[in-house]
């Protein structure tokens, strides 16, 4: 047994939810379709450490969302690209190292918005497959798409080199995805007839496309507050429960310095209930704060403890940096 399969067992033994602890109310187990093993949680009121603090990416733009390459010390972040026309679907990734500093990037043409990126780390020394949505429609991915980081690449909407990965689920739009690093599992989020939803599949089985009911491992409506107060910023998976980033930036939507509106939310995915949601004040002293991205990095080439990580956009407009705060206290 490997020294990483070790620890994860070590913490994936105990209690799903902290004993005492009330579900807050929310959308109820009757929304929910799912037999995923008990796991540990992020404890959403521990405190906040920073990873990167106000660094550039490439191009100016605001911090769409980022993730991990765990295997080699890296976070890809994604940004509409600097240029380009509004809604044209056009982003830009941004490799760097967990310093924050940069080592490369790739263009991506006709993709969406960026909301939402899974990073599957291929091992050490090699690049990463990124999971996210593409075949813009007025700058909004409609499918899933998955292919490898090429350094200083543009590629195109419809690129060979491009699998899609859509999951074949009833009336479902706007996927967007996120990966497990721990489980090795991957996490759709999606409309289906209007509600907010996700699905949950083996990494393995989403790799070679099998996206459909049957493969699923989950499926659960999520919560879908006032998009005008508390807009999506990111969400995350880890076990049995699914992160949830809202908020908006100061100025906006009610949000003011110096506490802002930035919500963490956890869902169990085997009931549907949210049973934690709490304010963020990371990065508070930053003069414009708006939530941007989550992901869970687990540091030390995969072995190390699991980190639940939120980012925030920060600096003038046309000049933006990102920070990343990472919480790691599991119950």
């Amino acid at each position: 047994m490997s020294d990483g399969l070790t620890r994860r067992r070590l913490l994936l033994g105990g209690v799903g939810a902290a004993v005492g602890l009330q579900a807050v109310p929310g959308i109820g187990a009757g929304n929910a379709h799912a037999a995923i093993r008990r796991s540990r949680r992020f404890n959403l009121i521990a405190g906040s450490h920073a990873l990167i603090r106000e660094k550039e990416l490439n191009g100016g733009k605001v911090l769409q969302s980022f993730a991990f390459d765990n295997a080699n010390g890296h976070i890809y972040t994604v940004q509409l690209r600097s240029g380009s026309a509004i809604g044209s679907g056009d982003l830009c990734v941004t490799k760097l190292n967990l310093a924050g500093r940069r080592l490369g990037h790739m263009y991506l043409r006709g993709f969406g918005h960026g909301e939402q990126i899974g990073v599957e780390s291929a091992g050490r020394g090699a690049a990463p497959y990124l999971w996210i949505e593409h075949r813009s429609e007025n700058g909004w991915g409609t499918r899933l798409a998955r292919f490898r980081f090429r350094n200083g690449a543009t590629l195109h909407d419809g690129h060979s080199g491009i699998a899609d990965r859509t999951p074949r689920l009833t009336g479902l739009s706007s996927p967007r995805p996120a990966i497990d690093p721990w489980h090795d599992r991957l996490v759709v989020r999606f409309r289906s007839r209007g509600r907010l939803r996700a699905a949950v599949f083996d990494l393995d089985d989403a790799k070679k496309g099998l996206l459909d009911r049957a493969h699923r491992l989950a499926e659960v409506r999520l919560p879908d507050p006032d998009a005008s107060s508390q807009p999506s910023q990111g969400f995350a998976l880890f076990g049995e429960y699914v992160y949830l980033f809202h908020g908006s930036a100061y100025g906006r939507g009610g949000s003011k310095a110096p506490t802002g509106n930035a919500r963490l939310t956890c869902v169990d995915l085997n009931t549907g209930q949210v049973v934690e949601r709490r304010l963020t004040t990371a990065f508070h002293h930053l003069s414009y704060r708006e939530p941007e991205g989550m992901a869970i990095q687990v540091p030390s080439a995969g072995n190390g403890q699991p980190r639940l990580c939120f980012g925030f956009a920060s600096g003038p407009a046309g000049a933006r940096k990102a920070s990343i705060a990472y919480k790691n206290l599991l119950v």
